[in-house]
């Protein structure tokens, strides 16, 4: 199938559709608060995707995809709709592939939801967040010990890349990661994957252990 609509047609379609604040997120935010879950960040910009909510320290990254932008095979069908759109949401699913790789890569959960589960299925994808909460809910979140080892790693991973006399951004181009990664461990906003903690490691050539509390 041929898509005849024009560039500045293209546009105005894209235009109108919504990034942030859909009607399916604002729907599930509600839901979430009813049942007592609290503490997300909306649209987190400091990790890759821009989750549409997040809970930076239990590193939980929630997306409410539109199962036609984002590829569900029930409501778009190659060939259907022209190459261009099959080009397009080609790309989104590849994007969404790559960004959820790169959040576990880092230690993340990620839950993806559909914009018509959330419309017939609100109560599952609900129980969905909880449990993932519950899954990844970490000692810092259960006491005062607990907290001070969660901050204690922060602290040393500044201490021991002062010492090595790194800026964050050489710190983040020597283990591969990101400036804005290293900034958020060492205040303490994330916590780092033990794959991330070895590269940090060995990016500092000190052993592992000395950025343990």
């Amino acid at each position: 199938m041929t898509d005849t609509r024009t560039r500045e047609q293209r546009r105005q379609i894209m235009a109108a559709v919504r990034s942030a604040d859909t009607g399916p997120e604002l729907q599930l935010r509600r839901a979430l608060y009813a049942a007592g879950v609290r503490g997300w960040r909306c649209h987190y910009k400091r990790v890759r995707g821009k989750p549409d909510l997040a809970w930076p320290s239990l590193r939980i990254a929630v997306f409410v995809d539109g199962a036609f932008w984002h590829g569900h095979p029930s409501r778009h069908k190659i060939g259907r709709s022209g190459s261009y759109w099959d080009e397009k949401i080609a790309r989104n699913v590849e994007r969404d592939r790559e960004i959820d790789a790169a959040l576990r890569d880092d230690g993340w959960t990620v839950v993806r939801a559909w914009d018509f589960e959330i419309a017939r299925e609100l109560a599952t994808v609900v129980e969905r967040v909880k449990r993932a909460l519950s899954d990844r809910s970490s000692p810092a979140t259960r006491g005062k010990a607990g907290i001070a080892e969660y901050r204690s790693f922060g602290r040393n991973l500044r201490d021991a890349r002062q010492r090595a006399n790194l800026s964050q951004q050489q710190l983040a181009d020597a283990c591969g990661s990101h400036r804005s990664s290293i900034g958020a461990y060492e205040r303490n906003e994330r916590q780092p994957s033990l794959k991330t903690v070895a590269a940090l490691a060995r990016a500092l050539a000190i052993p592992s252990e000395t950025l343990s509390p």
